[in-house]
């Protein structure tokens, strides 16, 4: 267990280094200003659609309502 500890919070530790260096990249080659706001935005928009749906709080929220919504009414009920 200590093993998938380490491996879990290795990798995680990794992957905040290497956003780090695509911030400190991206300050670098943008700047401040208009184009970089332009940029992060176009940037980060998808990704938090992604995180939502994909990672997030609505399948957190979906799959025991539809659940619900089946056992209670069938298939049909939890489909409408």
């Amino acid at each position: 267990m200590f093993r998938n500890i380490l491996s879990v919070g290795g990798l995680t530790l990794l992957s905040r280094l290497a956003g780090f260096v695509r911030d400190v990249v991206m300050a670098a080659v943008l700047g401040a200003g208009p184009v970089a706001d332009a940029f992060l935005v176009a940037f980060r928009l998808p990704n938090h659609f992604r995180a939502i749906f994909a990672e997030g709080a609505f399948n957190a929220a979906f799959v025991p309502t539809y659940a619900r919504l089946k056992e209670q009414g069938g298939i049909a009920t939890a489909r409408a």
